[in-house]
């Protein structure tokens, strides 16, 4: 049954479902915030991953995955609601795996034109060791393609990455983000590019330059915890400070809060944790949390939490709830 729903989602993001399998797809996703919340996930990785002019036979290639992993035929599903209960894990699992041989064929390809291309499809992130010692973590469904010569470094990302580069001042080291560009002689910085929204880069050590494509005047100079961000359709380049503490949170595993109201932490661990939490209690979302979490698990947080407003934590269908009359 699993399989059958991992067909359907695979047909519904490569544009080929029916109206009949829209419908369920639709139906499966607001059967629970859960469900939402991973088809969203998935979703993202699935665009990063996208490459030009590929236009796969979906029936086809579905086909050939399931002869070599089930040779059991799948049954034939009627009901709207069918999927419902089916654990999250459960199709997650093997839209990976249709991830991950896109993501193969990919890179074969543009080898052959010079160029390495990858696509992260851990839960987390994915280190890669570039060829001239440098070191990239791209987060999950993060999509990074490179060539490197003797007198320069290019690097094209769309998604989130953490960069430690290798100073060589006789091989510039530059970033393309889609509308942006920044250049690097050796340094480590996260950088961050959303289709068609914005650019993102924040250095935490050495100097990067952070260059408006559409108007190479518009340059500005970071240095270590600076940072700028080039919003797509009205060209805004904002410079300033590091603004958000769990910049990096993916993939040091660290949540820093410092006078942050419940409702905004909620917010964040819900993102970073993939798992829907609730608060319940007239006050609660506005009471100030100052604390630090480094590598914990969500439930631990959150006991934390509770205990730190006198709060209940409570289990539910899909996450967690807290509940108190807040602070």
């Amino acid at each position: 049954m699993a399989e059958r729903v991992n067909e359907l989602i695979f047909k519904y993001l490569a544009g080929q479902s029916s109206e009949e399998e829209k419908h369920l797809i639709t139906n499966w996703r607001a059967s629970s915030q859960s469900n939402e919340i991973e088809f969203q996930r998935i979703q993202d990785i699935w665009n990063a991953a996208e490459v030009p002019s590929f236009n796969p036979d979906v029936d086809k290639a579905w086909d050939c995955i399931r002869k070599a992993t089930h040779p059991d035929p799948i049954l034939s599903v009627s009901h709207k609601n069918v999927y419902a209960g089916l654990s999250v894990n459960q199709w997650v699992s093997g839209i990976a795996a249709s991830f991950l041989i896109i993501a193969v064929v990919w890179l074969t390809t543009n080898r052959n034109n010079n160029w390495t291309a990858l696509t992260s499809t851990n839960e987390r992130q994915t280190e890669v060791s570039l060829p001239d010692g440098s070191i990239v973590w791209l987060r999950n469904g993060a999509r990074l393609k490179y060539h490197f010569s003797s007198d320069e470094r290019e690097l094209v990302l769309n998604g989130e990455a953490f960069f430690k580069v290798e100073q060589n001042p006789e091989q510039p080291f530059t970033v393309g983000l889609g509308n942006a560009e920044i250049q690097v002689i050796g340094t480590s910085f996260f950088a961050k590019s959303v289709d068609n929204q914005y650019s993102q880069v924040s250095v935490s050590s050495g100097v990067v330059s952070f260059t408006d494509l559409s108007d190479e005047d518009k340059t500005t100079v970071l240095n270590t915890n600076e940072e700028a961000i080039l919003e797509v359709e009205s060209g805004n380049m904002i410079v300033g400070k590091v603004s958000n503490p769990n910049v990096l949170t993916w993939q040091t595993g660290l949540l820093i809060f410092n006078k942050t109201p419940l409702s905004a932490v909620i917010t964040e661990l819900s993102k970073y944790y993939t798992t829907p939490i609730q608060l319940e209690g007239d006050n609660l979302g506005n009471c100030l949390i100052t604390s630090k979490f480094d590598n914990q698990s969500l439930e631990e947080v959150l006991s934390i939490i509770c205990k730190l407003l006198s709060a209940e934590l409570v289990t539910t269908e899909s996450g967690f709830m807290l509940k108190g009359q807040g602070c």
